[in-house]
């Protein structure tokens, strides 16, 4: 396990973010690919 240090807690929301738009890219992806095939 790596040590939580206090600016990792504070980039903490923008890894969340970045999380949720590579997510939301592979589903948007996905879904787009479907329903152009």
């Amino acid at each position: 396990m790596f040590s939580i240090s206090p600016s990792s807690i504070s980039l903490l929301p923008y890894w969340v973010l970045a999380l949720c738009l590579v997510g939301y890219g592979f589903v948007f992806d996905s879904v787009s690919m479907k329903h152009w095939l």
